[in-house]
């Protein structure tokens, strides 16, 4: 099977290095990752139609777009929103939909980091300074999720948190799919991926 991506971010980005992980090691079959990265929402608003058209001419079996709501790249006020706008563009290509997936993470990548407290803290733990955090009921519900980190990092560490730093790393610490399940955008993406409701 091969999926193609569309993310927001540049190659090697956040988006790309946490999805990229989930395909590799918590798939049950082998997938081959074929990703695009136009650099930042702005390019893959305007972009997605011709990468989505690039994609499956290459013979992806899926292609799946995923983005973040924030930042604001559109008078979109909500995902269903942006996402009936991207639709509409490839509707106006002729370019089928039936092998295209949309994602839109609710607020940030970072809903779905903080959806595991138990992941952070093997993260921020020292042998010598165990870390312990809160649980975050709805992590899609956080309006600032990235703040939400950057504050847990500083308060528990004194660390700054970086995306590009840090992303990665606490993906690599969450033992399961389901351990990511209080974020709703999370469930969506992961039974778009696989097929399985978490």
């Amino acid at each position: 099977m091969k999926y193609g991506f569309i993310f927001e971010c540049h190659l090697d980005g956040p988006d790309y290095k946490v999805v990229k992980h989930i395909v590799e090691n918590w798939m049950s079959q082998k997938i081959q990752f074929e990703p695009v990265t136009p650099g930042d929402k702005g390019a893959l608003l305007e972009q997605c139609a011709d990468s989505v058209e690039m994609l499956l001419r290459t013979k992806c079996d899926k292609v799946i777009i995923v983005w973040d709501l924030m930042p604001k790249f559109t008078n979109c006020n909500c995902i269903v929103e942006e996402r009936n706008l991207i639709r509409q563009q490839l509707i106006d290509k002729n370019i089928s939909l039936d092998k295209v997936e949309f994602i839109g993470i609710v607020h940030e990548l970072e809903s779905w980091l903080i959806a595991d407290v138990s992941a952070l803290e093997r993260v921020l733990s020292t042998t010598a300074h165990p870390v312990k955090i809160s649980k975050i009921q709805n992590p899609d519900r956080e309006p600032n999720p990235k703040g939400k980190l950057r504050k847990i990092f500083k308060e528990k560490r004194g660390l700054d948190y970086s995306d590009l730093d840090y992303a990665l790393k606490i993906i690599q610490n969450v033992q399961r799919p389901k351990d990511l399940k209080k974020s709703e955008s999370f469930k969506r993406f992961y039974y778009k991926l696989t097929g399985t409701q978490l």
